[in-house]
């Protein structure tokens, strides 16, 4: 045996004393002994190791021998069920010129579920980032690339203190990368120095139209304590309708967010943007509580107050039932944001739930559950990029469990590829068809789950 495949093995028996069953690490905190660091190299070395699941509650997991965790291939990192608190992840390497907690390299994708993730601002071991992409992708290089995407979905976790001098963000996309999609869902973000999350790299390169994500969505989460964005994008150029990220913001809580002239939101220059029943609040030194741009992009069912007006450029849009009252939170300073039994924000939404982030609905008695994991219907999206050369994605959403076949075909009807064709868990899902081999022309994909069929044209040119 290898030497180096050795010396995993025996981390993994020796220091985080984990049990792996088919595809899960089982990692009980241990101080001192970087388990969840050791773990997550032995998935990225071991095929078929894919989930790195923490089973002590409240536990420390402490990175120590390595100034960050690099994720290098598809990985899912979630606390067990049943746990009374939260497995807690820090970094606390004393010599690190810059401490974060997770960053995605080249072929690595991070789904994190049920964590707490703690910058420890304030302390001598301050993070400037809790995840990150790779930083030294090159122009043109082989990495996280619009050929190579990564994917990031943040489920059920709590960031928090991440602050170093004026720096710090929750989540930063660096320049050159790209991602298929970027979810967050029932999450609480408090106290960041700059941005909360950001992806605006080719902000320096204006009129390039380069852009850093097809799919975002930030859903039922409260953000406060931001001391810029709470989350900012940027799609490349100010052209109307051209090709750029897709963003939905819904149900979510933002207070004291967006100080000393910037905003709330910022979805800059992105036209397919909708933000819908959110409550933003107590921010009153911002430029915009929110700026959108273009005529597809729109604000509805949403509650501003004591923050600056929004901003419409190039025809986007107010929507109907946009409120601007006190939303009468419990306790605002201490991170309560339970709404009033007599606030008027209750019942506005436009599922008929109060705006903001659910947890804080008197009325919501699951605000425990992580809500609308499930999508609301079957959809085959179109592929990007298209035209492509060789590699391209295709998205497509379940809202059940169906046997799934994906199929690409030539203009005469013959099978070209089977991409999918096999049973799925109802979900959100992202394939890459490869045409290399194939002649330059049109193609048409077509997907069958259970009863629902439909296609889609896309166009190959090699």
């Amino acid at each position: 045996m290898k030497s180096w495949i050795l010396r995993i093995v025996l981390l993994k028996i020796l220091f985080f004393v984990s049990v792996v069953h088919a595809q899960v690490i089982h990692v009980p905190a241990q101080a001192g002994n970087d388990t969840l660091r050791k773990a997550v190299e032995y998935a990225n070395e071991t095929t078929g190791v894919d989930v790195v699941e923490l089973t002590t509650s409240g536990g420390l997991y402490i990175t120590q021998e390595s100034s960050v965790i690099k994720i290098r291939k598809p990985i899912l990192i979630r606390a067990a069920e049943g746990l009374a608190a939260k497995p807690i992840i820090q970094n606390m390497k004393v010599d690190a010129s810059t401490r974060i907690l997770f960053e995605i390299m080249d072929g690595g994708s991070l789904t994190l579920r049920g964590l707490e993730l703690d910058g420890l601002a304030g302390t001598t071991t301050n993070a400037k980032y809790i995840i990150r992409t790779d930083d030294d992708p090159q122009a043109g290089a082989t990495g996280i690339s619009v050929t190579n995407p990564y994917t990031l979905k943040v489920f059920d976790c709590y960031f928090h203190d991440v602050v170093k001098g004026s720096d710090g963000n929750f989540f930063r996309a660096y320049k050159y990368t790209f991602a298929d999609s970027v979810i967050f869902r029932n999450c609480i973000f408090k106290n960041c120095g700059k941005e909360g999350i950001r992806l605006k790299g080719y902000y320096d390169m204006e009129g390039t139209g380069f852009y850093q994500v097809h799919y975002f969505e930030v859903t039922n989460c409260t953000f406060y304590n931001t001391n810029k964005e709470a989350i900012v994008l940027y799609a490349g150029d100010n052209e109307p309708l051209t090709i750029g990220p897709k963003i939905r913001i819904d149900h979510c809580t933002f207070d004291n967010c967006g100080y000393n002239n910037s905003r709330i939101v910022n979805a800059w220059e992105c036209d397919d943007t909708e933000v819908k029943n959110c409550i933003m609040t107590n921010s009153p030194t911002n430029e915009f509580g929110i700026k959108l741009y273009g005529p597809t992009a729109i604000i509805h069912h949403c509650n501003l107050y004591n923050v600056g007006d929004f901003k419409i450029s190039r025809n986007a849009v107010i929507g109907e039932s946009m409120l601007y009252v006190d939303p009468l939170y419990q306790d605002a300073a201490n991170g309560d944001f339970t709404l009033d039994a007599t606030s008027s924000v209750l019942g506005q939404a436009d599922d008929g739930m109060a705006m903001g982030d659910p947890r804080w609905d008197p009325s919501n008695t699951s605000v425990k559950e992580v809500r609308f994991l499930k999508p609301a219907a079957f959809v085959l999206e179109q592929n990007y990029p298209n035209p492509f050369n060789s590699m391209t994605n295709i998205n497509y959403a379940l809202p059940e469990k169906a046997h799934v076949m994906l199929t690409v075909f030539d203009m005469r009807g013959r099978v070209i590829r089977v991409i999918v064709d096999e049973f799925k868990e109802a979900g959100f899902y992202s394939v890459q068809w490869n045409g290399a081999r194939e002649a330059s022309g049109v193609y048409i994909y077509r997907i069958q789950a259970g009863n629902f069929v439909q296609i889609r044209k896309c166009l190959l040119i090699n």
